[in-house]
């Protein structure tokens, strides 16, 4: 009986201005068998080869973004076509041993399967107004909108899957605009909360938003973001009038 194998066709780029190439990898399968176990799998035979051979790896290993402790989205890649984290897509559930591995494509690839996430990290940054605002969650099942958006990885998958997020926008994307929310939510915050809302009427801001609540469907922390946009959106309109009646 000829043993079942899976195949990886990863995307390779050794840098940002590198050109791209396709690399075909075999593992054998395994049930339950996750895409990020595939590249972890990848990455230790690679250095195990290299450690038999006392030599220098034959190629590079694959390049990714592991996920520390549990699924926060920073793993996600471009997975036979659709963005998802790697640690929660199943082999099985793919309905193919031919897997094809792709960076994010709204980010800049830094290397293989890694994107630079920094831009959309300082677009957050620069709403925050030298607030100091806590880093550690709230409770998972907080239904608060703005306090659930700390929960929030920075993985970029709303930015992903939003179709405004494009060439021809400037819109900043979901995870920047809705923490204007948590920052505004927040004691040391609020001082600078119309300011936050007037940065986000400029352009690239809520107005951009087309709603097409993808966002919220690919989110792996589960965060309200339609909601969150949608309760911005009220706010920067009633920021509007009021600043148009003090004219």
């Amino acid at each position: 009986m000829t043993e079942r194998t899976i195949t990886l066709r990863v995307r390779r780029q050794a840098s940002p201005t590198a050109a791209p190439r396709w690399e075909g990898f075999s593992l054998p399968w395994r049930a339950d068998l996750s895409v990020a176990a595939c590249l972890a799998e990848l990455r230790d035979r690679t250095l195990a080869e290299a450690l038999d051979s006392g030599d220098a790896p034959k190629r590079e290993s694959v390049a990714w973004t592991e996920c520390p402790g549990r699924c926060t989205g920073a793993c996600a890649m471009r997975i036979n076509g659709g963005a998802r984290p790697a640690c929660t897509a199943r082999v099985d559930e793919l309905g193919t041993d031919v897997i094809i591995l792709e960076p994010l494509a709204k980010f800049v690839t830094v290397q293989d399967l890694v994107v630079d996430r920094e831009p959309m990290v300082l677009n957050i940054e620069r709403l925050r107004l030298g607030a100091q605002i806590p880093s550690s969650p709230p409770a998972a099942a907080s239904s608060d909108p703005a306090l659930a958006i700390a929960r929030c990885t920075r993985c970029g998958l709303c930015l992903e899957a939003c179709p405004q997020v494009n060439e021809r926008s400037d819109y900043l994307g979901p995870a920047p605009i809705v923490h204007a929310l948590l920052f505004n939510s927040h004691p040391s915050g609020r001082a600078n909360a119309r300011q936050r809302l007037a940065a986000i009427m400029g352009r690239g801001g809520i107005a951009d938003c087309g709603n097409a609540q993808n966002c919220v469907e690919i989110c792996p922390e589960s965060i309200p973001l339609t909601e969150a946009l949608g309760t911005l959106a009220r706010q920067t309109s009633t920021l509007w009038f009021d600043q148009l009646l003090r004219r």
